[in-house]
């Protein structure tokens, strides 16, 4: 739902070749080599075609930079269309993870903030800030160079821009719940994501799940 950049936030100018050079100059950034810290691999998506007994080459970088190109902002991407109750849906097949519910998860900036500082701050938070987040932070937000600010500065404008993004993307195309991770139950979570609703239980347990 993160727009590309320079692509998806002003869908009347998207028409400039230096915008898709921008966008795939960030692709490239993003696989350029495994970053493991972030908890991403393209394998997450799909099964692809390069093989799990290596951890990054070629083949995953081109995998890589293919399903970075056809995920991203691909809930944008996604299209209304009308269902048997002759409402409007939002289509999630645009994304290669096409759930049935889109839900915003939360949390209070302040703890989201001190995670980060904890995990990607090199000599406290005033140092540096660990490469691999750069990387990352730079290709979503290019309109900030995270390289020259403070490691406190940089997880708080990228908090900010990536909350600022879902929101304007909930305006846009619509995400079906949002929920605060402190509050927030378990049974709350499934409820809102449609586990409850009684065509999604297992049958055996619909009764006991659904009372």
């Amino acid at each position: 739902y993160i727009p590309r950049p320079g692509m998806d936030v002003n869908a009347k100018t998207n028409n400039s070749g230096g915008e898709n050079i921008l966008f795939l100059s960030q692709v490239k950034d993003l696989c350029r080599e495994l970053q493991p810290q972030m908890g991403f691999h393209p394998f997450m998506f799909r099964d692809g075609k390069c093989s799990l007994r290596q951890s990054w080459g070629d083949c995953w970088r081109d995998e890589c930079e293919d399903i970075v190109q056809e995920e991203w902002g691909c809930g944008l991407r996604s299209r209304n269309d009308k269902r048997d109750d002759n409402k409007l849906h939002q289509r999630r097949d645009d994304c290669e993870t096409p759930f049935n519910k889109v839900l915003h998860q939360v949390r209070h900036p302040l703890r989201t903030i001190e995670s980060l500082v904890a995990k990607f701050c090199i000599g406290g938070v005033e140092g540096k800030v660990q490469p691999s987040f750069l990387i990352f932070a730079n290709a979503l937000f290019p309109q900030h160079n995270f390289s020259e600010m403070s490691c406190i500065e940089a997880a708080g404008y990228y908090v900010d821009e990536y909350n600022s993004a879902i929101v304007g993307a909930a305006r846009e195309v619509g995400i079906d719940d949002q929920f605060q991770v402190e509050e927030a139950t378990p049974c709350q979570i499934a409820k809102a994501a449609g586990f409850m609703d009684s065509d999604s239980v297992y049958s055996p347990s619909r009764d006991r799940v659904l009372k």
